[in-house]
């Protein structure tokens, strides 16, 4: 009788594992991170515009997703001739150690891209080599291009994290 307890004791613990992995899957959860990156919060912007008499901001402005985005101010006493507008957008996607927050920031001249990067709080000593090579990496795979055009499958080896990028520069896109 001692041995039949032993597989019954296996064989409910295999049970519960299934039936938790039916209602992850169910639920929509991912096993590996694989999910689609989920945008936690609103676009934030800020607009400088460059004279011709001076390389520095003119003028900032600071708005959000649901205010002036977009809108500019100029310097009185000087022509504008570029407008540089900042975007940031909070970013969660899933990766196989769990969780993840970054915020992805980008610059745009009209919608070409002239810098991106990200910022993160990861302690996980993988997933921060994950993120520390898309760093080191994102700024040439979208320096110059059309913010509409950008569709990464991955940076220096991080996939997980272009996807969440890509997210992010779509919600951009959107609200311009």
């Amino acid at each position: 009788m001692a041995n039949n307890s032993k597989y019954y004791i296996i064989a409910g613990g295999l049970a519960a594992v299934i039936i938790i992995l039916a209602l992850v899957f169910l639920a929509g959860g991912t096993f590996g991170g694989d999910g689609d990156p989920e945008i936690v919060s609103e676009v934030r912007s800020s607009t400088s515009v460059v004279s011709e008499s001076s390389s520095s901001s003119a003028d900032s402005t600071s708005s959000s997703l649901a205010g002036s985005v977009g809108s500019s101010s100029t310097s009185t006493n000087s022509a504008p001739v570029a407008t540089s507008q900042s975007y940031s957008v909070d970013v969660s996607y899933n990766s196989p150690a769990g969780p993840h927050d970054i915020t992805a920031n980008v610059t745009l001249n009209g919608t070409e891209i002239t810098n991106a990067s990200i910022e993160h709080d990861v302690s996980n000593p993988v997933s921060r080599g994950y993120l520390s090579s898309f760093e080191e990496g994102i700024l040439e795979a979208v320096e110059g291009k059309d913010i509409n055009e950008v569709d990464l499958d991955s940076v220096n080896g991080s996939s997980l994290t272009a996807g969440a990028f890509n997210k992010a520069m779509e919600q951009i896109a959107d609200s311009l």
